[in-house]
């Protein structure tokens, strides 16, 4: 019951804490998109991270990925409707071993993603790009600065 009341705290905080602060949109591929509001459904599947962008004070840069990489993948399920996730990381000389995430819940609410990967709590936006493509935006430290980065994925067929 505490593990319980202490999930919905954090989720309700981080939530609180995304509205207070309106950010402008820096991806001109977001621009001309419609307003699609990302659903269970829509998840459900395989994706694999095709492309990384950071913006930094230097602009939009693309991210190169490492082969490893390339293969890992995200998994999303319903399981007794409830979305589930769990990411599947290529390992190894010939990056044919993979280390998987214990499966998550991931709670979807407008256009933003909260989701835990194995203990740790994530909240990103998301925005669809198409039926087989879409855009997590979060904040993170590269060589020790706050910088905004944009992964895309696709859905694996």
């Amino acid at each position: 019951m505490k593990n319980t009341i202490l999930v919905l705290s954090l989720l309700f905080f981080c939530m609180q804490c995304n509205s207070q602060k309106p950010e402008k949109n820096t991806n001109p591929l977001l621009e001309d998109q419609s307003s699609r509001t990302a659903d269970d459904d829509y998840f459900v599947g395989n994706w694999m991270k095709s492309k990384i962008f950071v913006n930094n004070a230097e602009g939009r840069k693309l991210q190169s990925q490492d082969r490893c990489s390339q293969k890992s993948y995200w998994k999303f399920a319903k399981v007794n409707k409830t979305l589930k996730q769990s990411k599947f990381t290529a390992k190894g000389k010939d990056c044919e071993t993979f280390i998987s995430t214990t499966f998550g819940n991931v709670v979807l609410e407008n256009n933003q993603m909260n989701y835990f990967v194995d203990d740790v709590l994530y909240s990103v936006k998301v925005q669809i790009i198409s039926d087989d493509e879409f855009v997590i935006e979060k904040k993170d430290f590269i060589a020790g600065k706050m910088v905004q980065v944009e992964e895309i994925f696709e859905k694996i067929k």
